[in-house]
């Protein structure tokens, strides 16, 4: 069995990744955050090449406001960085620089969110400015950039395709009905192209952002 931690998920979702021989582990809210974020993994935890960084390797520290909530919120694709270097923590710019990383810079704080990273050389992102700067590193990264609106937020208008998604091995777990999203046949296509599988986890309930998961080792 596999374990994914998230900071909090609801329990039609936990159930529907049973399903599939991997278990949920919730590791709670960050109170720094506020309230509508506070579980979401991606704002507390990435993993940037070999190391994990979370709010206590930075000097910054986390807040309940932009930019303060997105220090670590960065799409990590093997040796590559997409972040926003105005908001973006020291310590993993730092990290990224002396190991000589590929970075690509945006405009977007919320870079992890925006993006979902399908796999080293491969993303789906609902921002044009990322999908932008994706296409114009000349890093060879595939990228499809579609409608922002249809992924669900307590909160929020809408959340991001980043936080109601997670990659496992050859599997793309949607949290909830991909199906129903307006570009849901230019999605199959292009994980099809990556060798991906999707798996919508419910066939009724709108996608969910709870943040992301991680893949976690007990």
């Amino acid at each position: 069995m596999k374990n994914l931690l998230c900071g909090e998920a609801p329990e039609w979702l936990k159930l529907a990744f049973l399903e599939y021989d991997i278990n949920v582990i919730e590791n709670g809210p960050c109170s720094a955050l506020q309230e509508a974020t506070a579980h979401h993994i991606d704002l507390v935890l990435v993993k940037v090449g070999d190391r994990w960084f979370s709010k206590d390797d930075i000097e910054a520290k986390l807040s309940d406001k932009y930019p303060g909530d997105v220090l670590l919120n960065v799409a990590s694709l093997g040796n590559t960085l997409i972040l926003n270097p105005n908001t973006c923590a020291k310590e993993i710019l730092d990290y990224a620089t002396e190991r000589n990383m590929n970075i690509i810079k945006v405009k977007q704080g919320y870079t992890k969110c925006s993006t979902l990273v399908v796999n080293d050389h491969s993303i789906i992102t609902e921002d044009e400015g990322i999908y932008k700067s994706v296409l114009e590193s000349g890093l060879n990264i595939d990228a499809l950039l579609i409608k922002k609106g249809y992924v669900s937020l307590p909160g929020y208008d809408y959340g991001f395709i980043g936080g109601a998604t997670a990659v496992i091995d050859k599997n793309v777990f949607f949290f909830g009905a991909i199906q129903k999203h307006p570009d849901y046949d230019k999605i199959k296509l292009f994980l099809d192209s990556q060798g991906k599988q999707i798996i919508q986890l419910s066939n009724d309930k709108p996608l969910l952002d709870i943040g992301g998961c991680v893949e976690y080792e007990l």
